[in-house]
């Protein structure tokens, strides 16, 4: 009879316990974009409602794969530079294929639509990504 041989089971490690080791890092792969727009609310909005539609936005994380945070809230800084901007925030994207799958995907689109109206016309909003390749 022959003996059998032992069932072998894969075992899943993080790279971060080979810390020395040869294999390039993920990040440096494929570096996160950090997604930041600016928003300039008309003065008849309520404060409710802009907190609304942040929420909607926040939200946008549990319903998007690739959205790793959000922050964002109203100007805040003395040095009064916003040139009417009245609002921020921040997303951080695992990849640029996050964020461009972000950009059309309908739940966004839904939020973009609610939010458009509520702004100062085409001057009010910008939005400006960069990728993050620090370490």
């Amino acid at each position: 009879m022959r003996a059998s041989t032992p069932l072998q089971v894969p075992v899943s490690v993080p790279l971060s316990a080979f810390p020395n080791s040869a294999i390039p890092c993920p990040k440096l792969l494929m570096p996160e974009v950090i997604h930041t727009v600016l928003l300039k609310f008309r003065g008849d909005i309520p404060p409710g409602d802009i907190e609304d539609i942040f929420g909607q936005i926040r939200a946008l994380g549990e319903k998007i794969p690739g959205i790793l945070s959000f922050t964002g809230g109203p100007y805040s800084s003395p040095e009064g530079l916003n040139r009417g901007f009245t609002h921020g925030f921040v997303m951080r994207f695992s990849d640029e294929v996050s964020r461009d799958t972000y950009l059309p995907h309908p739940e966004h689109q839904r939020v973009v639509e609610q939010l458009l109206p509520m702004l100062e016309g085409d001057q009010g909003a910008i939005a400006f990504d960069w990728l993050d390749k620090e370490d």
